[in-house]
């Protein structure tokens, strides 16, 4: 009988013990994925893609009653209300030298190779977000309609995909 518990009830515990404790850590990190996923995806649409349009909006010529460069000036206020710590200090300052120009300083000088740099960073950073967050899986090529040999390479990436998955 203890030959029976030996062989056969220890390993079958050891492995339904092993294989919740698998599927709790998977769990967890799957969470931390999704929570990471949805602060990409908060910071994309609340932050820096508000930031960058408003940005543009804000250079444009006031209209006769105005109503443009306020709205802009509100949205960029808003953006940088709670997110103003992703931008880095020179950046910050562009931005609020933008704000100042068109409402309290109309006079204040503007660098447009400054206003360019800030806004190179900031498409910078919506081009990565959107990267992070509706990248393909790792099979979707498409060049791979383009060369003659896709067969052998798809099955490298099979291949290495599942030594991947054994590994890791």
């Amino acid at each position: 009988m203890m030959e029976i518990v030996k062989i056969l009830v220890a390993p079958i515990l050891v492995a339904l013990v092993s294989w919740l404790i698998k599927d709790y850590i998977f769990a967890q990190q799957r969470a931390k994925q999704e929570m990471l996923r949805n602060e990409w995806n908060r910071r994309l649409t609340a932050f820096w893609s508000p930031l960058f349009l408003w940005s543009g909006m804000i250079l444009f010529p006031k209209s006769d009653d105005g109503k443009n460069i306020e709205k802009a000036v509100a949205e960029l206020t808003t953006a940088l209300a709670g997110n103003a710590h992703l931008l880095p200090k020179n950046h910050y300052h562009v931005i609020i030298m933008l704000i100042e120009k068109a409402t309290v300083l109309p006079e204040r000088e503007v660098y447009l190779e400054d206003i360019f740099d800030t806004r190179a960073y900031i498409y910078r950073q919506i081009e990565i977000l959107n990267y992070l967050l509706y990248k393909r899986d790792n099979s979707f090529d498409p060049l791979s309609n383009a060369t003659f040999i896709v067969a052998p390479f798809a099955l490298l990436r099979v291949i290495a995909n599942a030594t991947m998955h054994l590994l890791g």
